[in-house]
């Protein structure tokens, strides 16, 4: 930026790695030529839209219950509410060297040759062997190709037990264990290391963890198809099924005062301030009171119809409301014992 005599350069986050394992990055919201003021924004991140913060999606959410799917914490989305949750996320897969490991495609493929089909296309891989920047990865790929130099006791005959048993050498390599696809963003080779970085794009799914602003949260144990979800009175997909017992069980009635109050946001086009600690009255006398004045009942109710049966729900609380994709992600949480 050139200001009279003077230029002031400000710096943009180019996918700036996080330790929440994802990034942080920057996009120009101004070009070459463009005169720009005191105050304006000059570049949008990932978490924010028109100079604000923003985390989360507004999702549409009717409260009733779905065939026992969204019973307690269960709550049911639909295939377009997953795909506005996607999450981008950062992996690194790093391999140590010592003296024992040898890296290389072709030295993997001689000791483990069975190894082969796990390449797919082999223009992906360097000359090096190990996986180039900007090539797509699914489940079970070859990422670093290494084997390990193992000393075998001479006393025992390996192979009576098992042929594998008598290979002098042991598969190190890295493969891309996850289900989502992935692409390489960038590949560190050094004397002592190899990391490969990875992102992915991923949907919410079933085990995942959506949360609201006023602590109605719970975990997605269906995700249907748009065709099967239940309709508005707009005849338009809902987004979120959850069940309405959660809100006096959780002594909870903010999230409902939300959902309204986000109905007569989208409906106005305006922004609904709520002047948090501050005197403004019963907040349910105050929401239904403008819910009216915008044509709207005041109860926020609508007629629900399930689009494979005809069958209709009326007084059924039907709005908008903010959601969060919570860290605790299904793919993180397995375990045994």
């Amino acid at each position: 930026i050139v200001s009279g005599k003077q230029t002031h350069k400000v710096p943009l986050h180019n996918r700036y790695p996080l330790n929440s394992n994802t990034y942080l990055h920057d996009t120009p919201t101004v070009a070459v030529g463009d005169k720009v003021k005191a105050g304006q924004t000059l570049a949008e991140n990932n978490f924010t839209n028109q100079g604000s913060l923003a985390m989360g999606k507004n999702l549409r959410i009717a409260y009733m219950p779905y065939k026992g799917k969204n019973f307690e914490d269960g709550i049911v989305i639909s295939e377009t509410a997953a795909k506005k949750l996607t999450s981008i996320h950062k992996y690194e897969h790093r391999l140590d060297k010592d003296s024992s490991i040898k890296v290389g495609l072709d030295t993997m493929l001689a000791h483990f040759p069975d190894q082969a089909d796990k390449l797919g296309n082999k223009s992906r891989y360097g000359s090096d062997g190990i996986i180039k920047k900007g090539a797509t990865v699914n489940h079970g790929d070859l990422l670093i190709p290494a084997v390990q130099e193992q000393k075998l006791h001479e006393d025992y005959d390996y192979a009576r037990l098992h042929r594998a048993l008598s290979n002098s050498w042991s598969d190190r390599s890295i493969y891309w264990d996850h289900d989502h696809k992935g692409k390489v963003m960038d590949v560190i080779s050094t004397p002592t290391f190899v990391k490969v970085l990875i992102e992915t794009e991923e949907q919410a799914t079933i085990g995942d963890k959506i949360s609201m602003r006023h602590g109605g949260k719970g975990i997605i144990t269906t995700v249907l198809p748009d065709n099967e979800m239940y309709r508005d009175e707009k005849n338009e997909p809902l987004d979120v099924l959850f069940n309405p017992t959660g809100v006096p069980g959780r002594v909870n009635p903010g999230q409902m005062f939300e959902a309204a109050a986000g109905k007569l946001a989208k409906t106005t086009g305006k922004t609904y301030v709520v002047k948090n600690f501050g005197n403004q009255g019963p907040t349910l006398d105050k929401i239904q009171s403008e819910l009216r004045s915008a044509g709207i009942n005041e109860n926020a109710e609508e007629t629900v119809t399930d689009p494979e049966t005809g069958r209709q729900y009326p007084g059924t609380l039907v709005g908008d409301t903010h959601f969060f994709k919570l860290k605790h992600m299904v793919s993180k949480k397995f375990s045994a014992r």
